[in-house]
C-alpha cells in the first residue's frame, strides 16, 4: 500500500501534463483571436492542448523524427517562455483576467458558487488520485490502446506493422499518442499515470458543461450537471472501475460535448463566426482522431454545420476570407482524412466492414429487432442511470414545443446529432457479424457513456428553453 504523500508526487505528473496542454491550447486559442467564456477556455485549452501533441507525434513519425521528450516539448515550451517574459509586465494570454458581470451579484453568490467549485474540484482529485493508482487489468486496455501506446513510446515511431491484429490497427491513435507523449514528459512507462490523461478529459468535459450552462442557469443546476457528467453509472464505470480504465470512450465523448458546445457559441453568436465554426471543426477533428465512433459523428457534425451555414448565407463571403477558418478545415483534412487514408493503403479495416450493406440489413432488421430491444431492455431496468438518460432526450424535446426560439432550432439540432449518433449503434447490432447478445453486453455501457456528455449539454439548453417560457431569465442569476 502507497504513502498518500507518494500517492500526491504521482498525481504531480498528469498535473504537469494538463499544465502543459492548458499553455498549449490558450496559444492556440490566442492564435485564433478567440476568446472563450469562463470555464469553457480551460476545458477546450486543454483538449486542444492534447490534441496537438498527438498530432505533432503523428506529424513526426511521418517525418522521421524520432519520438523524444525534449523535441516534443521543447518547442512549445521555448514559444510559452518567450511570450510569457513579452507579457509579465501587463498580463497576457497565459493568464488572462476575466471580467465578471458587474450587476446582479452578490456575496451570497460568490459565497455559493464557491462552495460548489471546491466540491466539484475535490470530486475530480478524488478521481485522479483514485485513477493513478489503479493498474491496468482490463482486457482492451491492454491488448489495444496502452498497447498501441507502449509499442509508440518503445519504438520511438507510429508504426503498427509489428503490433498484433487484435490490437485493432484501424481504429484512431489519437488516444495512444496521448499517452505515449506523456510517457516523454518524464513519467516512463506507467500504465497507471498515464490513466490521469482519462482525469483530465474529465476536467475539461466538466469545465465545458459548467462554463456553458453558467451563462444562463443558477451554479447549482450546472454544478449538479457537471457532478453528473462523472457520476452517472454508465461513465463512473469507465473512468473509475478498474476492468475498463485505458478505454477511450469517455475520451470521445468529451470530445462529442466539445463539438457540441463550440457549434452552440458558433450558431449563437453574430460576431467572430469563422473563428468558432473553426474551433468546431477542430472538435470535431478530435472526435474521429479518438475513435471510430467519432468518424461517424464528424460526418453527423458536418451535416450540421451545412445547416449552420446555410442559415447564415448571408455572411458567406465573410467566411470564405477568413484564415482561421481554413485552419481548423485543413487541420482535420490532414489528421482524419490522411489517417484513413494511411489504414485504407495499408489494409486495416474493421471486423465489421464485411457486415456493412444495404441488403444485410434489410435482411436482418426483422430478425433481431425484437432481440435487440429485449436485451437493451434488460440493461436499462437494473439501472435507473440508464432510464434517466432516456428520459432527458424526452425533456428536452418537450422544450422545444414550449417556444419556437433560435435556441430550440439549436436544441432540434443537436438531438438530431444524438439521436443519429445513437442510430448508428443500433444500425452496428442490426448487421453485426458477432453474436448479438455478447456484442451488446460487451459495448452497451461503453457506448452509452459516449453520449453522456452530449446528453447533458441539450439537457442544459433545455432548462435555459423553459427558463425563458416560464418568464424566470433573471432567477437564474445570484
Amino acid at each position: 500500500m502507497q504513502l498518500p504523500f507518494l500517492q500526491s508526487l504521482q498525481m504531480a505528473w498528469p498535473l504537469a501534463y494538463g499544465l502543459i496542454c492548458y499553455a498549449i491550447g490558450r496559444l492556440e486559442l490566442a492564435a485564433l483571436e478567440l476568446r472563450l467564456p469562463r470555464w469553457i477556455n480551460l476545458g477546450a485549452a486543454v483538449l486542444l492542448g492534447m490534441g496537438s501533441l498527438a498530432l505533432q507525434l503523428a506529424l513526426y513519425s511521418l517525418l522521421h523524427i524520432p519520438f523524444v521528450g525534449f523535441l516534443l516539448y521543447g518547442p512549445w515550451l521555448l514559444i510559452l517562455t518567450g511570450l510569457a517574459l513579452l507579457n509579465l509586465r501587463r498580463g497576457g494570454w497565459l493568464w488572462p483576467r476575466f471580467p465578471t458581470k458587474a450587476s446582479g451579484w452578490q456575496v451570497s453568490g460568490w459565497v455559493i458558487e464557491g462552495l460548489l467549485l471546491t466540491l466539484l474540484g475535490l470530486v475530480w482529485v478524488w478521481l485522479l488520485a483514485a485513477q493513478v493508482t489503479t493498474p491496468l487489468t482490463s482486457v482492451d486496455g491492454s491488448a489495444i490502446w496502452m498497447y498501441k501506446a507502449k509499442a509508440f513510446y518503445l519504438n520511438g515511431s507510429l508504426n503498427l506493422t509489428d503490433l498484433a491484429a487484435y490490437a485493432h490497427l484501424d481504429y484512431p491513435v489519437a488516444y495512444p499518442l496521448m499517452v505515449a507523449g506523456f510517457y516523454m514528459l518524464g513519467a516512463g512507462l506507467n500504465e497507471s499515470l498515464a490513466f490521469g490523461i482519462t482525469g483530465l478529459f474529465a476536467l475539461a468535459g466538466m469545465s465545458l458543461l459548467y462554463g456553458y450552462a453558467r451563462r444562463r442557469l443558477p451554479a447549482p443546476v450546472c454544478a449538479a450537471l457537471s457532478l453528473l457528467l462523472v457520476s452517472l453509472s454508465p461513465v463512473f464505470g469507465l473512468i473509475y472501475a478498474t476492468d475498463f480504465m485505458g478505454l477511450a470512450d469517455f475520451q470521445v465523448g468529451v470530445a462529442f460535448l466539445f463539438f457540441g458546445v463550440s457549434y452552440s457559441l458558433w450558431l449563437e453568436t453574430k460576431e467572430d463566426g469563422p473563428t468558432y465554426l473553426g474551433l468546431t471543426l477542430l472538435a470535431g477533428t478530435l472526435a474521429a482522431s479518438l475513435k471510430n465512433e467519432g468518424i461517424t459523428f464528424l460526418l453527423l457534425g458536418l451535416l450540421a454545420i451545412g445547416l449552420g451555414l446555410f442559415l447564415k448565407r448571408g455572411q458567406w463571403r465573410l467566411y470564405l476570407a477568413d484564415r482561421r477558418l481554413w485552419v481548423g478545415l485543413g487541420i482535420m483534412i490532414i489528421a482524419v482524412g490522411g489517417w484513413n487514408l494511411f489504414t485504407r493503403l495499408n489494409g486495416y479495416t474493421t471486423d465489421l466492414a464485411g457486415a456493412f450493406s444495404a441488403s444485410r440489413f434489410f435482411e436482418e432488421v426483422p430478425k433481431r429487432s425484437a432481440s435487440i430491444a429485449e436485451l437493451l431492455g434488460e440493461r436499462f431496468r437494473p439501472d435507473g442511470a440508464y432510464l434517466l438518460l432516456g428520459l432527458l432526450p424526452l425533456f428536452s424535446a418537450f422544450a422545444l414545443l414550449a417556444r419556437p426560439n433560435r435556441r430550440s432550432l439549436l436544441i432540434l439540432i443537436l438531438l438530431a446529432l444524438l439521436i443519429g449518433q445513437a442510430g448508428f449503434y443500433l444500425l452496428i447490432y442490426v448487421v453485426t457479424p458477432l453474436p448479438l447478445e455478447f456484442h451488446i453486453n460487451t459495448t452497451w455501457s461503453r457506448l452509452t457513456a459516449q453520449l453522456v456528455p452530449l446528453n447533458l449539454l441539450i439537457t442544459s439548453l433545455a432548462f435555459e428553453q423553459w427558463s425563458v417560457v416560464s418568464g424566470q431569465k433573471n432567477s437564474f442569476e445570484f
